[in-house]
């Protein structure tokens, strides 16, 4: 099903009343407009979908079960949790990642990370271009650019990330989304390395699209290499948890399932990756959380991130 502008208007009014009686339950995660599921399977019926911790019976929230229709627009209550896609904690030794080592120049796709992290690693999105200057900078999230939860003007940012060994000052961060529910930051450039519009094992992104229901995306990504989903959820409004600064709500986010039965579409480390349209390569979305049961990912609108940090795609 294709939404017309005025189906938008429609859902994103029943969408904010929705999170009005719901969100602030503590067994809602998330709402978003999307494909209902019905009878375990993905329908093309779109509708106001409340993700819960628990699914229990006449008690999906705080104030009881959530209704079947909201200002006339179908519901559907989906049992999922939903946790950032960095490295905080060692893991065990794997095969030598490419995307592991120090790279010169840089590209989206490789191990990235604040210099204070013991252990932790994410991915580099790509290159941006300051709004002002023109001058290229680095994207990704903020929680991968400061993993304490708080960064100062100038932090030392590495690549690869110190969880990757890396000790390389490479950028130093610049801004972040934080504050306006965006979890996306930028570093400029120290001059040490350069940086491409290049998505490893993808290519150039041209450009920037919407999510729209049901396209077909890919990300590059440090610890999963190349995966490909489908979106399946739009507007988003989703409470995370952060080191340092507890639950947090993040805004315009997308929801994704894997294109094929059972295959992975992220894995802790990817945070920070770009998503783009498969036929395009245009930038949809920067990936930052998921979820393993169901295999699911989430990432935050391409356009309110470039528009909240003041940049632009090359």
């Amino acid at each position: 099903m294709q939404l017309t502008t005025h189906d938008l208007v429609r859902f994103r009014a029943a969408f904010q009343e929705g999170v009005r009686r719901y969100f602030q339950a503590d067994n809602i995660g998330m709402v978003d407009i999307g494909y209902c599921i019905r009878g375990n399977r993905l329908t093309q019926e779109v509708g106001v979908r409340f993700h819960v911790h628990e699914k229990i019976p006449g008690l999906e929230s705080r104030e009881g079960a959530v209704e079947e229709a909201i200002l006339d627009v179908p519901t559907d209550v989906i049992q999922a949790s939903y946790a950032l896609r960095s490295i905080h904690t060692a893991s065990i030794k794997q095969a030598v990642n490419p995307r592991a080592l120090p790279m010169n120049p840089m590209r989206g796709g490789i191990s990235i990370s604040d210099a204070y992290t013991r252990v932790g690693y994410g991915t580099l999105g790509g290159m941006v271009l300051d709004e002002e200057t023109g001058e290229p900078m680095l994207l990704s999230n903020f929680h991968v650019m400061a993993s304490r939860g708080y960064a100062r003007l100038g932090s030392p940012i590495l690549q690869p990330g110190r969880g990757d060994g890396g000790e390389d000052i490479v950028a130093y961060f610049a801004r972040h989304g934080m504050d306006r529910g965006i979890d996306a930051a930028v570093a400029r450039l120290s001059g040490t390395r350069d940086i491409i519009n290049d998505l490893f094992h993808i290519g150039r992104i041209n450009g920037v699209r919407a999510p729209v229901l049901g396209m077909r995306i890919c990300k590059s990504g440090r610890t999963s290499d190349v995966t490909h989903g489908m979106i399946v959820g739009i507007g988003a409004l989703v409470k995370i948890t952060y080191p340092g600064s507890g639950l947090r709500p993040i805004r315009s986010v997308m929801n994704v399932v894997p294109i094929g039965g059972g295959s992975e579409v992220s894995e802790p480390g990817d945070s920070g990756s770009l998503w783009v349209d498969e036929e395009t390569h245009a930038a949809v979305g920067l990936h930052f959380a998921g979820s393993d049961d169901p295999e699911t990912a989430l990432a935050i609108d391409m356009a309110a991130v470039l528009k909240t940090l003041h940049v632009t795609v090359a």
